[in-house]
């Protein structure tokens, strides 16, 4: 575990106790920080394998208290989560949207272990929380995984480091990404090119050296024929957006382009994840295709970003669940299947989801989530003046003002004075 500490006071910090906890294992020991300057203190820990730890890392207390100690959850020795959500589901296997998908992520190898894969339609309720990597396969327009909630699911879950990767298929048109989760997306989905099943389209060429695009330059270097494709959606990238085109096909038009969300990523292809419109998924090269594609989008530490939120931010509740919230004081909040599908985390610190009862014959479910405040608010360096303030004399004054205490204090003491001086005219005027 390697813990760092930024120091924002203008002196050095000596000899600083700095302590790390995982479960019931303890480590410490003490850091040196320059001012205005971050350090970095390695601690090396032994865990139980597969399990699902809580830990913490604090430092010793100082004025501002909220920000001497961050919460995690930590994956011991257990392999990154995916989740494939089937828009075209088939007990006949070859015809199965993600039947070629599934069994090239059953062989991808990572150093925290196998895949752990979970298979879903997209009506089906699911805590996208927990993944890492998540595929959106031939989605069609209208399914619940679209839907408002479940697309601000996705987006916190990408924000805190998750991937996503979208396909296309017979399913998807323009209008299956017209609602919110557009937003999320790379590119625009304009039209279809439509070819003869005797005429490929055309062939996907590396673009960039992303690792995404290693399998296929790896099969150019060996002579192995590329892939071909019948069919494919027109891919338009956003204009002014930082994405990044890394497989085009041989006519030029974008096949894969990627885009960062904050801490996570976004992909879009432009065809099929299984044989309706190309002979990509029977190529030696898909296998390493998928396994470079989950390497790239995991998380490299051992550390779950996709259980760690911001105060605020919700956590997200399948429908029809009661549901217990254990916080980091051990205050217990039950809710019904009639309240909202979504808690907001609260105060910072270790929370513990437990849901039961969300459908027929569900199991209950327990998860883990750390809620840590947002690190620039650590720093309280004065903000620089800007117009607006000096045409404001309030703000003016506050901005040359040395800081008496915490905002909130501040703004209750005003809010104060401001009743009393009401209360002051109501009496003057009896």
């Amino acid at each position: 575990f390697a813990v760092t500490v930024a120091n924002h006071s203008d002196e050095p910090a000596r000899s600083l106790a700095i302590r790390l906890t995982v479960d019931t294992k303890e480590l410490s020991g003490t850091i040196e920080i320059g001012p205005r300057a971050e350090a970095t203190k390695d601690f090396h820990l032994a865990l139980p394998q597969g399990e699902v730890l809580a830990g913490r890392a604090s430092i010793a207390p100082d004025d501002l208290p909220l920000d001497d100690s961050f919460s995690f959850v930590v994956s011991s020795n257990l392999g990154p989560r995916v989740l494939v959500v089937n828009g075209a589901p088939s007990t006949i296997p070859h015809r199965d949207e993600v039947h070629y998908l599934t069994r090239a992520l059953r062989v991808v190898s990572t150093p925290q272990g196998p895949l752990r894969t979970t298979v879903v339609t997209p009506d089906e309720p699911v805590d996208l929380a927990g993944f890492d990597v998540i595929f959106l396969c031939n989605i069609a327009a209208g399914t619940a995984v679209l839907g408002d909630l479940r697309v601000r699911e996705l987006e916190a879950a990408i924000r805190r480091g998750a991937g996503l990767v979208v396909t296309v298929g017979a399913n998807t048109n323009a209008k299956t990404f017209a609602g919110n989760i557009d937003r999320l997306l790379p590119a625009t989905l304009h039209t279809e090119n439509a070819r003869s099943p005797t005429t490929p389209l055309a062939t996907m060429t590396p673009s960039s050296d992303h690792p995404e695009t290693r399998a296929f330059k790896e099969a150019a270097n060996v002579g192995s024929p590329p892939p071909a494709f019948i069919r494919a959606i027109v891919l338009l990238p956003r204009p002014g957006a930082p994405t990044e085109t890394l497989l085009r096909f041989s006519d030029g038009t974008p096949a894969l382009i990627e885009q960062a969300l904050d801490a996570g990523r976004v992909l879009v292809f432009a065809s099929t994840i299984d044989r309706d419109w190309t002979d990509l998924p029977i190529r030696p090269l898909f296998a390493p295709w998928i396994a470079d594609l989950v390497d790239a989008l995991t998380p490299k530490s051992g550390v779950d970003r996709a259980r760690r939120l911001s105060p605020g931010d919700a956590i997200p509740i399948p429908a029809g669940a009661d549901v217990v919230v254990t916080g980091p004081s051990g205050f217990e909040e039950t809710r019904g299947p009639r309240d909202s599908r979504a808690v907001i985390a609260g105060r910072v610190g270790l929370h513990k989801i437990e849901i039961r009862g969300a459908g027929r014959n569900a199991k209950p479910t327990s998860t883990m989530l750390a809620v840590t405040p947002d690190p620039a608010e650590s720093n309280v360096m004065r903000a620089a003046a800007t117009p607006s303030d000096a045409r404001t004399p309030l703000a003016a004054r506050a901005q040359n003002a040395k800081p008496q205490g915490p905002p909130l204090m501040t703004a209750f003491a005003l809010a104060l004075l401001v009743l009393l001086l009401a209360e002051a005219i109501v009496v003057s005027r009896r």
